[in-house]
């Protein structure tokens, strides 16, 4: 569940982390969609309050929808033995992928 404090606050306390991606995706600095990010920055320039009421509106409808997905429980990382919902966790895939853009750089095979 997230719980909204403020207008620029966000708590999130066991929610579900597609749903946390997609807040923070549409209100969070440095955000990739910047599109959707600015719309809603107009629309509060405009109307204030109207990201709040969204966050507050999407946890009302959105939230049972996610809870009712089902969920795996995680896994040991092949690569570390961490917690993983897939073979590896983030941080070894992240350091596989960091690797394998290296060996390609230098013209190694991966």
């Amino acid at each position: 569940m997230i719980y909204v404090r403020s207008r620029r606050s966000i708590v999130t306390l066991g929610a579900s982390s597609l749903f946390c991606a997609l807040v923070f995706t549409l209100l969070a600095a440095g955000a990739t969609q910047l599109l959707y990010k600015d719309l809603l920055n107009r629309l509060e320039a405009a109307s204030p309050g109207s990201k709040l009421a969204f966050v507050k509106e999407f946890q009302r409808t959105g939230q049972p929808a996610f809870a009712a997905a089902p969920r795996d429980s995680p896994r040991d990382c092949e690569g570390c033995g961490m917690p993983a919902f897939g073979t590896l966790c983030a941080y070894c895939r992240l350091v596989d992928e960091v690797g394998r853009k290296i060996a390609a750089r230098a013209g190694a095979p991966a």
